[in-house]
């Protein structure tokens, strides 16, 4: 069953001239609309429209040409109006997507969870958190010292993030905090990738080319990571 809504929407997507458009839509104000009928005179379409009796006439003709409308003289008082029906075309009845109204899809609501088990800082981004462990938070401050060290105007990061990056690399890429704190020592000495490896994402996505350049310099000894310059003991976990 055809209902005034789809009816609109048909109007708004079909050839008609935006003058014939206009008249249908007036009427269609005028509808009940469980049966996409109205009763009205052409007086109150012209007033309505603002268009002559001349035009008025001439877009309902075009329109029940067109199968948009059918019209019968009213019987509905004694005023001399037509009884209009809001028809589909026939050559639209047998493709209804140009006539109904697609519903948006319900949008699934979150559930608000906890922060994840052993998080020490964290924050809620979209349907996912953004977190990190003590020992993710100490690598990230210590990162963070040394960059203050090297430009006292070191903007503070957002730690949540920064902790976030580093539990990354934790966990998904299987580096040790030591790790992550020694291969950053050392891009933080080098003269080139002291001003490129300014944060723990920038550190994860150099990670594999500063490892192999920082070992090539000084060979792993005994099968593990040369000591650098400096006491990180106490700061990484």
């Amino acid at each position: 069953m055809l209902t005034l809504n789809q009816w609109r929407h048909g109007i708004v997507n079909s050839n008609l001239q935006a003058s014939t458009r206009l008249v249908l839509h007036t009427l269609s104000y005028y509808m009940d609309s469980a049966t996409c009928v109205c009763n009205i005179s052409r007086s109150k379409i012209i007033e309505s429209t603002s268009l002559s009796r001349t035009g008025v006439l001439a877009h309902l003709n075009i329109a029940e040409k067109e199968g948009w409308i059918s019209r019968t003289k009213s019987t509905v008082g004694s005023w001399g109006g037509n009884k209009y029906t809001a028809n589909i075309p026939e050559e639209l009845n047998d493709e209804p997507a140009k006539v109904v109204i697609k519903k948006e899809p319900a949008q699934v609501v979150e559930p608000v969870l906890d922060p994840p088990l052993g998080s020490v800082i964290s924050k809620r981004v979209s349907n996912h958190w953004q977190w990190g462990t003590a020992a993710d938070l100490k690598v990230a401050e210590y990162i963070y010292g040394c960059l203050k060290r090297i430009d006292n105007r070191a903007k503070q990061p957002n730690m949540v993030i920064w902790a976030n990056d580093v539990r990354l690399m934790r966990v998904n890429d299987e580096r040790t905090p030591r790790e992550i704190c020694e291969v950053f020592k050392w891009a933080n000495e080098d003269s080139f990738w002291q001003s490129n490896i300014l944060s723990p994402s920038k550190l994860r996505e150099k990670y594999t080319a500063l490892h192999t350049k920082m070992n090539a310099e000084a060979p792993i000894a005994s099968g593990r990571l040369r000591k650098t310059k400096g006491n990180i003991t106490g700061v990484v976990l």
